[in-house]
Order: structure tokens, then C-alpha cells, then sequence
């Protein structure tokens, strides 16, 4: 594995995140305040058996606006999230390679374990944390193993932090501020990270060429 390949798998995770999440974030402010509203469509005036007159609203017109609006926005919203997903497959393409990276003997997990049991419900609560904090650890227990001296170690506060902020969005009312927290932290993490993985990779290199 080469620090270009990093790179470019690092560059397109960040591509695909903010394309996607621009897109959603775009059709919820555009497609909002124009969800349809009843008030603003035609009345029917009607009689009824005793001759009263009614203002009744023309709910084929409304039904017919809500189904476009309806439509264009699972359509934004749909793009969005598979742009996430793409984003989210390289950035998880990346974690199993800083894993492989740092495997040696006493290592707390494999690559496929790290990201495997992330997918197992409830399990996977306990299972962030030596996902994403075990990962810093590891990182900097080989930058320490290898005598790489650099200021650019994986921060585990940081990925510590990430993890508690992930459980914090299933918590109601919590998670409309925890969410938006955690995926700027996502971003700073993977970064942080990244930076210090290069550093062990460029050690090999080194070695690889004396």
C-alpha cells in the first residue's frame, strides 16, 4: 500500500461524503417550505341537500401536487444517501487497510473483525469503541514500535469522543445535536488519522528501499 493510494481512496471518501451530504441538506432547504399546503389550493363551491353553500378544496389538485412534491424529494434525498453510502464504502476501505497496517503481535483486533462486528446489533455499541479508539491506540503503539519520532499521532480523545457522540444519536432530542457533531467529527478523525498512517507507510517504504 502506497501513500497515493491512501490518498486516493481518502479524497474520494471525502467526494462522495460532501456531495451526498450536500444533497440532502440541499433538498431539505428547497423542498420544505415548498411542501404543499391545502390552503393554497382552489376551492369547490358545493350545495348541499339544503341548498347551504360550501367551500370545499379541490383535493385532486392537492393530491396531484403532493405526489410530485413527493417524488422529486425522495428523488434528492435518494441521491444524496447513495452518495453517503459510496462515500462511507472507501472510508471503511480505508479503516480495514489502517488495520492491516498495524497488525502485529497483541494487536486488539483483525481488519475483518474491526469493521465485521460494527453490523452486529447491539454488539457493535461496545464494538466502536476498539473499532475506531483501538485504532488510534494501535496506530500509535506501532509509531512508538517502529521509532517513528512525529507530532502527527492518531488522537484516541478524538476517536473516543467520535464514539461516545455516536451513541448519543440514539437518544431522543439528543440526536438532532449529537448527529451534525458527530459527522464533523467523523471528518477531523479520518483526517487525523490518515496523517499518522502515512507516516508508517512511508516507514516501510524507507525500509523497503535500504
Amino acid at each position: 500500500m502506497t501513500k497515493n493510494k491512501i490518498n486516493g481512496h481518502f479524497n474520494r471518501f471525502l467526494i462522495f461524503y460532501f456531495i451526498g451530504l450536500g444533497l440532502i441538506v440541499l433538498t431539505l432547504a428547497i423542498a420544505l417550505p415548498l411542501m404543499p399546503d391545502r390552503d393554497d389550493y382552489s376551492y369547490i363551491e358545493t350545495v348541499d341537500e339544503y341548498g347551504i353553500y360550501h367551500d370545499k378544496v379541490d383535493y385532486e389538485e392537492y393530491r396531484q401536487a403532493e405526489m410530485i412534491w413527493g417524488v422529486l424529494f425522495c428523488v434528492g434525498i435518494g441521491i444524496g444517501v447513495i452518495f453517503l453510502v459510496i462515500g462511507f464504502i472507501f472510508f471503511y476501505i480505508l479503516h480495514y487497510i489502517y488495520w492491516e497496517l498495524v497488525q502485529k503481535e497483541g494487536v486488539l483486533t483483525t481488519p475483518g473483525k474491526a469493521i465485521g462486528y460494527l453490523f452486529i446489533p447491539f454488539y457493535n455499541l461496545y464494538w466502536i469503541f476498539v473499532s475506531f479508539r483501538g485504532l488510534a491506540i494501535e496506530i500509535n503503539k506501532t509509531l512508538k514500535q517502529k521509532n517513528i519520532t512525529t507530532e502527527k499521532k492518531a488522537s484516541i480523545g478524538l476517536a473516543t469522543a467520535f464514539c461516545i457522540l455516536m451513541l448519543s444519536c440514539m437518544i431522543p432530542i439528543l440526536n438532532f445535536l449529537a448527529y451534525p457533531a458527530t459527522q464533523v467529527l467523523l471528518i477531523i478523525m479520518a483526517v487525523n488519522q490518515k496523517k499518522a498512517i502515512v507516516q508508517i507507510i512511508g516507514d516501510k517504504q524507507i525500509k523497503a528501499n535500504t
